[in-house]
Order: C-alpha cells, then sequence, then structure tokens
C-alpha cells in the first residue's frame, strides 16, 4: 500500500486491506501477504485513519468462476403489409332453376394477410349472373364487407331467376372477390 506526499509515493504501515469479510494489515514496507482459501470473487480495498480509503476493486481467487447466460433471438424480416385471401369455394352450382326459383350458396373469405381488408366484388359472365347475384341480401355491385388481419366472413350468395325469364340453358359467370388495405 502507498500514499502520495509532496512529489513522491511512499509506502503506507499499518492499513488495513480488506478482502471480504476477511482484514489483513500492511507492514512497515507497506505490504501485505493475503492468505484466502476459498477460491470465489472478493470485494477489496484499503483504509487507514487520517487517509483518504482505496477504490473498491473485485479480485478474482482461484479457478475461474463462471456462469452461463444463453442468449437466444429470432431475427424477423421487417414487417412487410400484405393483402392475401383465401375463398372456400372454386365454384357454385346452382343447379337447374325455373324462372321465379331461387337458390343459395356459400362462400367463407378468409383474411390471411397481416392488414384489414375492403372486401368488394365484380361479376362477369352471363346476363343471369350480372343482373341477379345477390351478396348477403344486396346486389353483388353494392356489396361491401371489412374484414380484419387473420379473420373470416362467411358471405350468402344467392340467385334468382324473374318469372318472365326468358334466356334458358347452361349459363356461366364468375364472381370475383377484391380486396383492398382498410385504411
Amino acid at each position: 500500500m502507498e500514499y502520495f506526499e509532496e512529489s513522491s509515493w511512499k509506502p503506507l504501515a499499518d492499513a488495513a486491506i480488506y478482502v471480504g469479510s476477511q482484514v489483513f494489515t500492511t507492514n512497515h514496507d507497506g505490504k501485505a501477504d493475503l492468505i484466502i482459501e476459498q477460491p470465489g470473487i472478493y470485494q477489496v480495498w484499503a483504509e487507514k485513519q487520517g487517509y483518504i480509503r482505496s477504490r473498491r476493486m473485485e479480485l478474482l481467487v482461484g479457478e475461474d468462476v463462471s456462469q452461463n447466460v444463453e442468449l437466444k433471438v429470432e431475427i424477423t424480416p421487417p414487417f412487410i403489409p400484405e393483402i392475401a385471401l383465401l375463398i372456400s369455394e372454386s365454384q357454385l352450382d346452382f343447379g337447374k332453376l325455373s324462372p321465379g326459383a331461387t337458390a343459395y350458396g356459400r362462400v367463407l373469405v378468409k383474411n390471411v394477410g397481416n392488414l384489414g381488408i375492403n372486401l368488394e366484388s365484380t361479376v362477369s359472365g352471363d346476363q343471369v349472373f350480372r343482373e341477379k347475384i345477390i351478396l348477403d341480401s344486396s346486389s353483388w355491385f353494392d356489396f361491401g364487407a371489412a374484414i380484419g388481419a387473420g379473420l373470416e366472413k362467411d358471405i350468402v350468395v344467392g340467385l334468382s331467376i324473374p318469372e318472365d325469364w326468358k334466356y334458358f340453358g347452361i349459363k356461366e359467370g364468375n364472381l370475383i372477390f377484391w380486396a383492398t388495405a382498410n385504411q
């Protein structure tokens, strides 16, 4: 142990050196034999009345003492807004209908993207579909639905043939659902 006086360092005799709960005393040369029998990490400092206490330090004794902390991370790509939907049916067959008859089918639309969507529809094909398809009690051109991310909507699809319909035979068309981001 040394202290600074005037312009030089001088040995400090009879200073107490604390190592954990043990106390050692310096000799006239400012030295002390530290005998520490247990391995571990100890707080060490020195002090003597009339002098400023030394700063505290950690002393590692014996074999390396260590403990592991496992580290783990999953790095994901940045959030990319995505609009995606799944339609439960690829075809709705209304069967054989006579003028004045109505038939219904169901389509389940699942929002599998990570954004809420506004759902709209378009119908193409033969005139009976373009004019007479009903979605959830509304004409297809008035239909609209909001579906949150990860949610689904069951849509009732109806076809009513008017009493005065005069165009017979097999008719074909397409029901197209469009999704846009729900802002």
